[in-house]
């Protein structure tokens, strides 16, 4: 398997001072959902112990430097009924998980997916740590049966939860068409990092693969947060607690798509997880827009973080026109319930031009936005082979408040919107300084939105900046601290 690297470290700026963080515990929480069913197979339940018997052996092994994983693993299989087999509170050692799996019967009758999502989230929220990452992998053939509740609402209460739901395909059955849908929308997003397929011969690697990646963000979190790698226990706390007035401006257009859509949802609701959403901390507005306005949330609302998520989740795909403008000065009219001296934010995320119909002009709205002050943070999603690329970033450029390396994110595609997107929305929310502002004779300091590179200032302690990056990078900062030895260690795991 591929030696997949992602490195921590910590640049202190006072002293130039580099170490590794060595203490930090971080709680995983695993729970493996077999399908039983009569239109699964007895041969497939079989696969799907076999896997579960190799893939968390594999997970057991994951080691991440500086921090001390404790990973705990649950199990149950669903028919018309669920089967609890192994749950978090008798974990004891993967020789005692395994021996539960190994003797786990085929029950072969109805397909109630419903049933076996609500008893694993239930599990999760009663039996595991709130700070802790909670995850499904749920395997399906994606054939229901036709009085089992809907398994798409079940799945979004467990995602309203921060639950990240894994669904792996059982046969080709399980991606014909309905079934695929069933599949993805039951997912977290993207559907290219959450939906696999039990046929994939790599399904063990990239599945590994991808959880290396969000328990490692997951624990980028509490650096951000904390600034003190010891202490585990503030890893969901909040990466704003200042007063702030936060509108997004949210895209739905034909171009974006109704999975697109989905993957910006997640975003939106992955920054209020982060957030303090309350009266006098941050209050929180949506904006949905194509061809129409839609005001999902309003500020004078003062909604809750759930009912914000509830509200985004709820959301329609519209899929019509884009009139950018008319969002824009639709914000406006939110940011115009604002208290008084609280920092404004939009942020507006968006895949295209504005529509030429747009019967409010794009400058008129953004000259607005400006005379009362409101900052607006651009995410554009870009197609460099679109022959109108340029215009389209020029017209970002123009959103955009300044300085565009500051405010303006452009990206080549949606799958890049979780995990890097929510750091740097996280981080900028809550910090009035930027790289460029505490190094204002160098020009190196840039985000490439990818996981090789990308530099990230502390939000709490401005004393800080911290690199997740591969060995490459760290001698990019070694040729501007050429004393500094610390840069020349690059762990792997």
């Amino acid at each position: 398997m591929r030696n997949y690297q992602l490195n921590w470290h910590i640049v202190s700026l006072r002293s130039r001072h580099f170490s590794l963080v060595k203490s930090l515990v971080d709680l995983k929480q695993v729970v493996f959902i077999l399908d039983s069913s009569e239109s699964a197979k007895n041969k497939l339940f079989q696969q799907e112990k076999n896997f579960v018997l190799m893939f968390s052996t594999q997970l057991s092994t994951l080691k991440i430097t500086g921090i001390s994983l404790k990973i705990r693993m649950a199990a149950l299989q669903y028919s018309s009924s669920v089967s609890i087999e192994h749950r978090f509170v008798d974990w004891k050692d993967l020789d005692l998980f395994h021996r539960k799996i190994n003797a786990m019967s085929y029950i072969g009758q109805g397909t109630f997916t419903s049933f076996a999502i609500n008893t694993a989230t239930q599990m999760l929220l009663q039996e595991t740590h709130k700070e802790a990452v909670r995850i499904m992998v749920l395997m399906t053939d994606g054939v229901d049966h036709p009085r089992s509740p809907d398994m798409i609402v079940a799945a979004e209460e467990a995602k309203r939860h921060n639950i990240k739901i894994f669904t792996v395909g059982l046969s080709d059955v399980s991606f014909q068409r309905e079934s695929k849908e069933k599949l993805q929308a039951m997912a977290s997003s993207p559907a290219e990092r959450f939906v696999h397929s039990m046929e994939d011969p790599k399904l063990q690697e990239k599945l590994f693969k991808e959880m290396q990646i969000y328990f490692c963000i997951s624990n980028l979190c509490k650096f951000l947060v904390n600034g003190n790698a010891a202490d585990a226990e503030h890893c969901t706390k909040p990466c704003n607690q200042t007063a702030l007035e936060l509108v997004f401006v949210i895209d739905s257009s034909e171009s974006v798509g109704p999975e697109n859509f989905r993957v910006i949802k997640d975003l939106v609701n992955a920054v209020v997880d982060r957030t303090t959403v309350s009266r006098s901390a941050t209050r929180v507005g949506v904006v949905l827009y194509s061809n129409i306005n839609i005001v999902v949330v309003d500020l004078k609302q003062e909604a809750t973080a759930d009912d914000v998520k509830s509200a985004v989740n709820a959301m329609n795909y519209v899929g019509e026109g884009t009139y950018t403008g008319s969002a824009i000065e639709k914000a406006n009219q939110l940011f115009k319930a604002a208290r008084q001296g609280v920092r404004k934010v939009a942020v507006i995320i968006t895949d295209g031009q504005t529509d030429t119909r747009d019967v409010v002009s794009l400058e008129s709205a953004v000259l607005k936005a400006s005379e009362s002050q409101i900052e607006r943070f651009v995410i554009g999603i870009v197609n460099e082979s679109d022959p109108n690329s340029d215009d389209f970033k020029r017209e970002l450029n123009f959103i955009a408040s300044d300085p565009d390396q500051v405010y303006m994110f452009l990206i080549k595609d949606f799958k890049t919107l979780i995990g890097d997107m929510f750091i740097i929305l996280c981080l900028f929310f809550t910090s009035s300084y930027s790289l460029n502002q505490l190094f204002p004779n160098t020009n190196m300091f840039f985000l490439t939105l990818n996981h090789s590179k990308l530099f990230l200032l502390n939000s709490v302690n401005i004393n800080k900046i911290f690199m997740l990056g591969k060995c490459q990078d760290i001698r990019i900062l070694h040729n501007f601290f050429p004393k500094s030895e610390a840069f020349m260690h690059c762990p792997t795991f």
